[in-house]
């Protein structure tokens, strides 16, 4: 049999959050974009439900994270501009690391 291809679905949670993109096995997995109830907007790569890979999030104040994610958290390098502040270089457990 051949593998399972992914569906594009747009999706509303119990939570209120709202996703529209890629889904397999039940699973949000490969590209989409996520809307959380607090108005952060994650536009990324997904694996086995979690924000995993590249991904950009923006912050309704304007913040904005743009990088490496792993489980949900920024993780490895990555640009964090907002509240006056600049940094470029290595995240670990989303937090500012170097």
């Amino acid at each position: 049999p051949s593998p399972p291809h992914p569906t594009y679905l747009s999706l509303t949670f119990p939570s209120g959050e709202h996703y529209l993109g890629t889904v397999l096995h039940s699973t949000l997995h490969g590209i989409g974009v996520l809307t959380h109830l607090d108005g952060s907007v994650y536009k990324g790569e997904f694996a086995h439900g979690q924000k995993h890979g590249l991904g950009v999030t923006t912050f309704p104040n304007g913040d904005k994270h743009v990088g490496e994610y792993r489980g949900n958290v920024y993780c490895g390098h990555g640009k964090y501009t907002g509240g006056g502040v600049r940094y470029v270089g290595w995240f670990k457990d989303g937090e500012f690391d170097g």
